[in-house]
């Protein structure tokens, strides 16, 4: 018989993928897929330890969606995004929903800053962030930041990338440890 914990990573690992296709081909991560996947991950909460589960599932949407919406607020992220995040911690948990949040972020940096190495950008970067750390103010300097600054990327593959190397990890523990 197959766990609710797993059956949980299968469901959020198969919801990033739609989402990066989505993501990639239409440019949103869509509510049809957000919403059910995150109450879903709700009723899997319920199923496995009442409503104990239910209010863990709830709290760990929460937490795992909060980065994610100060980011939206500040432009900075898709609503899509903060959705597909918040059902991951549903599904996942308040632990591997953060960690699958920590790797996502990491695996998008290091696209952004792949994509900025292929553009010949990294230098005008680092000159725009030095300038932007010391008290200088530049004219020239602060139209570079402007243009500079909205390099967008689709954060899907992202997160379909942290939930894959996540939920990997946790498979080498488990045949590490036992589990």
């Amino acid at each position: 018989m197959v766990s609710l914990q797993f059956a949980g990573a299968l469901v959020a690992i198969l919801a990033c993928g739609v989402g990066t296709y989505t993501d990639i081909k239409k440019g949103v991560i869509p509510n049809w897929l957000t919403l059910p996947t995150l109450v879903l991950g709700l009723i899997m909460g319920f199923v496995a330890n009442s409503w104990m589960g239910f209010g863990m599932a709830l709290l760990s949407a929460f937490a795992t969606a909060m980065v994610p919406l100060i980011l939206f607020y500040m432009s900075a992220m898709g609503g899509g995004d903060v959705k597909l995040f918040a059902a991951i911690g549903a599904l996942l948990g308040i632990d591997l929903s953060l960690q699958v949040l920590m790797a996502s972020f990491m695996v998008g940096a290091l696209w952004g800053i792949g994509l900025w190495s292929v553009r010949g950008e990294i230098k005008q970067r680092i000159r725009v962030a030095s300038h932007k750390l010391l008290p200088q103010r530049l004219t020239r300097i602060r139209s570079e930041t402007t243009a500079l600054s909205q390099t967008y990327i689709k954060f899907g593959p992202a997160i379909l990338a942290g939930c894959i190397l996540t939920m990997g990890l946790q498979v080498v523990d488990v045949v590490r440890y036992g589990g």
